[in-house]
């Protein structure tokens, strides 16, 4: 089992942002070494930041 960890600032945009802000936030997001390294582009980057921005019940303090 995979566990992803993030800030609370990034949470919080992330479920506040819509749909086009996610997919506008992707395309960057994909361009980074660490995903360009595993060939994640920008459709699969915007499919995990929709996971992320709709994991709000997921959230443990």
């Amino acid at each position: 089992m995979d566990v992803v960890s993030l800030s609370d600032t990034l949470f919080d945009a992330l479920v506040t942002a819509t749909q086009d802000d996610l997919v506008r936030f992707a395309e960057p997001w994909s361009k980074t070494d660490e995903l360009r390294q595993i060939r994640i582009g920008a459709e699969v980057a915007a499919d995990v930041l929709t996971l992320f921005s709709s994991s709000r019940r997921w959230r443990v303090r």
